[in-house]
């Protein structure tokens, strides 16, 4: 089969793929208490986002400098991912699919904050070219364990107790570049092999407003 990121404009992963499983501890007060994060990062999408086209009617070949972003960047909850560090806990993470083959590594200048680079194209002589960067659309769920009294909860709401949970929306921009002589416009629809969802880490719930008082102004925190 072949790579659908040479031919598409978006890969839309149905459902979501389990990249990456992560237990983070927020603070750890001996003999008191503990407050964990368990992060779970899927892959929404990929995206070839175009950064530019060009028409070379000449004879001889031509040359472009371009400017691009290279990067990890949250769209949401901030505090959160920055808290957890979680594109420290991305990097080397691999995403594998042998049936289509679409294989990625993510590199350390990639989970480095956002920044802008330069490069040079080169469009042939008698062509056009359209060049696209690989977009990475991730998704992580955060619940939080509290460890006192000696039980280890899981954090629920008050009202309903379902497990109080926070999404980080988030993106990379890739060190992959795709060139064309033909505008990408194809949505393609896959399903991907991930990761088994680990078991929720904790052996019982507690509710937020009985949790101890650094617990919730931590957890406001990322509100």
């Amino acid at each position: 089969m072949v790579n659908p990121l040479s031919s598409s404009l978006r890969v839309v992963v149905t459902p979501n793929t389990i990249i990456n499983q992560k237990r983070h501890t927020l603070y750890y007060l001996y003999n008191e208490e503990m407050l964990c994060a368990t992060a779970t990062t899927c892959l929404v999408a990929i995206e070839n986002e175009k950064l530019m086209s060009w028409k070379n009617h000449t004879s001889g070949q031509h040359s472009h400098e371009l400017e691009y972003t290279i990067g990890f960047e949250s769209l949401t909850s901030t505090r959160l991912s920055t808290r957890i560090s979680l594109s420290n806990s991305l990097n080397g993470v691999e995403i594998r699919d042998t049936n289509s083959g679409i294989y990625k590594k993510f590199l350390p200048e990639e989970m480095s904050p956002e920044r802008r680079l330069k490069t040079r194209v080169a469009i042939p002589a008698h062509s056009d070219l359209y060049f696209y960067q690989s977009k990475y659309v991730l998704e992580t769920e955060v619940y939080f364990t509290h460890d006192g009294w000696s039980r280890l909860c899981v954090v629920v709401s008050n009202d309903d107790a379902q497990t109080r949970r926070w999404r980080i929306r988030s993106t990379v921009h890739s060190a992959e570049f795709t060139t064309t002589d033909q505008e990408l416009q194809e949505v393609v629809e896959m399903n991907m092999f991930g990761q088994t969802k680990q078991d929720v880490y904790g052996d019982s719930q507690r509710r937020f407003d009985d949790l101890t008082d650094r617990a919730k102004d931590t957890l406001r925190g990322f509100d």
